[in-house]
Order: C-alpha cells, then sequence, then structure tokens
C-alpha cells in the first residue's frame, strides 16, 4: 500500500491562509489610515483654506460695493468727499473701506432729508470721526461701527440708542435747539434737514468729552513706545563689578 505523509503540506496551507489573512488585514488598516489622514487634511486644512478665500472674495466685493454707494452718493461734489476720506484715514485710524462706508451711509441720510451734497459730506465726516472719538474713549465697550448706526439714527430723530453710548438725548432737546435755530416752523425735507442739523448741534454739545479721544489715545500710545525706547539696558546697580584677580593674596589692614 501506498501512503503519503501530507501533514507538512497541510500546515503549508494553513500557513499561507493566515498570511494571506493577514495581508488582507493590513491592506484594510492602511486603507481606513489613509481615508483618515485625507479626512483630516480635508478638515484642519482644505476647508480653512476654502474658508480664507470665500471670506477675502466677500470682503473685496463688500469694499467694491461700498466703493460704488461712495461714489455715487457724492457724485456731484466728489472733492470735499474725497478730502473728508482723507482726514478720516490720516487722522482717525480708519481703512478707505471703512470711511467709505460710514460716509455714503450718512451722507445718503442727509441728501434724503435734502441737504446738499457738500453739506451732506460735512454731516457725514462729523459724524464718522465722532464714531471714532466715542469707540476710543469708551475703552474698549463700544467699536465704532455701532457708534455710528446709533449717531445716524439720533439724527433722524431716534435718539434712545445714544443712551448705550453713555449719553442721555431726547427728542425735546432737539426741539428746542431748533427754536433757538428758528428752524421749528419748518416742515417736509427742509424740516428733516432742520431737525438733522440740530440733533447734529445737540449730539456735538453732548460728547464733547469725547472729542479728540482717538487722537488723545494715539498720543499715549506714541509715549509708551518712546518711553521704552529710552529704557537702560539695565540699572546702574546691576553692572558688572569687577572682583579681585584670581590668586591674589588678601592683605589685611
Amino acid at each position: 500500500t501506498l501512503s503519503v505523509d501530507t501533514k507538512d503540506f497541510i500546515n503549508q496551507l494553513n500557513k499561507a491562509d493566515g498570511s494571506a489573512a493577514d495581508l488582507d488585514k493590513s491592506l484594510e488598516t492602511l486603507t481606513k489610515s489613509a481615508s483618515d489622514v485625507g479626512d483630516k487634511m480635508s478638515k484642519n486644512l482644505t476647508l480653512p483654506i476654502v474658508a480664507l478665500g470665500t471670506a477675502a472674495v466677500a470682503m473685496a466685493a463688500d469694499a467694491e460695493n461700498s466703493a460704488n454707494r461712495f461714489k455715487k452718493v457724492f457724485a456731484d461734489d466728489m472733492g470735499s468727499a474725497s478730502d473728508a476720506i482723507k482726514n478720516l484715514t490720516s487722522n482717525y485710524g480708519m481703512s478707505v473701506d471703512e470711511a467709505q462706508k460710514m460716509m455714503a451711509s450718512t451722507g445718503q441720510l442727509a441728501k434724503s432729508m435734502g441737504a446738499s451734497t457738500a453739506e451732506a459730506a460735512s454731516m457725514a465726516e462729523q459724524i464718522a470721526a465722532l464714531s471714532v472719538d466715542i469707540a476710543a474713549s469708551s475703552g474698549g465697550t463700544v467699536d465704532a461701527a455701532a457708534a455710528h448706526e446709533i449717531l445716524n439714527k439720533a439724527l433722524s430723530g431716534q435718539t434712545k440708542g445714544m443712551k448705550e453710548l453713555g449719553y442721555a438725548i431726547s427728542t425735546e432737546d432737539v426741539a428746542a435747539q431748533q427754536a433757538i435755530d428758528g428752524t421749528d416752523k419748518l416742515t417736509g425735507a427742509s424740516g428733516k434737514l432742520a431737525t438733522a442739523q440740530a440733533a447734529l448741534k445737540v449730539i456735538t454739545d453732548a460728547t464733547a468729552d469725547a472729542q479728540g479721544g482717538f487722537e488723545v489715545g494715539r498720543n499715549r500710545v506714541s509715549q509708551r513706545r518712546g518711553s521704552l525706547r529710552r529704557l537702560p539696558l539695565a540699572p546702574a546697580h546691576l553692572h558688572h563689578q569687577p572682583g579681585p584677580a584670581r590668586g591674589a593674596a588678601h592683605r589685611g589692614p
């Protein structure tokens, strides 16, 4: 009878099956790891880059809209409006986009009340500058954009928001100023413009303590920087004092 020992053959087959299973498991792990890496790259790298790009496009579009609105509002007197922009950017730390946005907002409001383009530019410049001063004087509790929105509303007679800025101004105050100006009997567009001009006077008087706040803050920062530049490298008593030379014999009195 012919007999064949198949134990070694079967063992080799079992080892081969085990190796194949291990290989499959390793490939599965590698595939999952690669997928995890891809997910993390999308989450931590790709998505933020896309978000930054989207934000940049939105900011550029917003700036373009502000510039177009500014040109439209002040088209009849671009010289006055451009001078106001130079003042706001040079003396109040505003970007061109911020200045144009505020100027266009107040300018359009003023013109809707019957102001000429030159009058609208003057009012808009005053309100924008005052917004920055109030923000600077608030110690960071109010930002310029929020102050500007409240001041714009006050020009049209909505004075309640002024309390948020720390100033109690009422419609009665504005009416009293109109009586002083002799414009309390005006109606229509002239009456609205007179109300805005009276409101601006009342606001200017009430916020006298805040005016110049941005310049004061800028001067303080400049002074601090100057003080830092003038500091000595080390106090005099900390300078190195040479000791006796090594090996020198100590002499008594």
